[in-house]
């Protein structure tokens, strides 16, 4: 009887946490596309092949244009193009309606064009909570996207800004050895050249310089280049 009553205690607890995460809400992954876009096949299978895919998110499809050849204006064009600026605005350079996979992730990421690094921004909303910018800039709400600071960067985003300084100290101080080294070589180089020519000065001094007078060979020589010259 113990037993059964155990069994039932961990139950009871374990019940509320499958329902508290059947509860959570997924994540939108808006994906605005372009008809035949093979990049945006792409993504598309990219996030489906996703583990956490209908787990902790799914995906949202939006015409954006009706085909990538004559890119006629799709029946959600108006849509991306106010989520583009919106984001723009909030200093997401990479946001743009003018190209496609246009791919919109809470209010954390916008960019146009095909990626396979989503899986940690996804789980970055995901865990604190899908904005879902795009249904708030369809609903005509202003401010559906924080501006961009280090504090609301996803960690993706983070690493790479924060990746920045060091690498322009690497570069610098590789430039800066560089630029001792050949200040070396070059000083040692003049040292090097100044003690031979102070060994050779002497020699010069003592040696007498001999004339040389024209030979026959040399004035032919001369005659005929000056004919050749003269009828150029």
């Amino acid at each position: 009887m113990k037993k059964v009553l155990v069994v039932l205690f961990a139950m009871l607890l374990f019940i509320p946490s499958v329902l508290f995460a059947e509860g959570n809400n997924k994540v939108k992954v808006y994906v605005f596309e372009a008809g035949g876009c093979p990049y945006c096949e792409l993504e598309l299978e990219y996030l489906k092949g996703l583990s956490s895919y209908k787990t902790k998110f799914e995906i949202v499809k939006k015409q954006l244009y009706v085909d990538h050849v004559d890119w006629k204006e799709g029946k959600d064009y108006k849509l991306g193009v106010s989520v583009a600026t919106a984001f723009n605005e909030a200093g997401f350079e990479d946001a743009a309606y003018t190209g496609t996979p246009f791919v919109v992730i809470s209010d954390i990421y916008a960019v146009a064009g095909y990626s396979q690094d989503l899986e940690d921004i996804i789980n970055e909303a995901y865990d604190e909570g899908d904005k879902d910018a795009v249904a708030c800039i369809a609903a005509g709400n202003d401010n559906c996207v924080r501006p961009i600071n280090n504090e609301n960067l996803s960690s993706t985003e983070k690493n790479s800004i924060n990746k920045k300084p060091a690498i322009v100290i690497v570069i610098l101080g590789a430039i800066a050895l560089v630029g001792a080294v050949i200040y070396i070589i070059k000083n040692r180089n003049t040292d090097v050249i100044e003690e031979k020519i102070e060994e050779v000065k002497p020699l010069k001094k003592t040696t007498p310089v001999k004339k040389k007078t024209p030979s026959k060979t040399t004035t032919k020589k001369t005659t005929a280049t000056k004919k050749t010259t003269n009828k150029k």
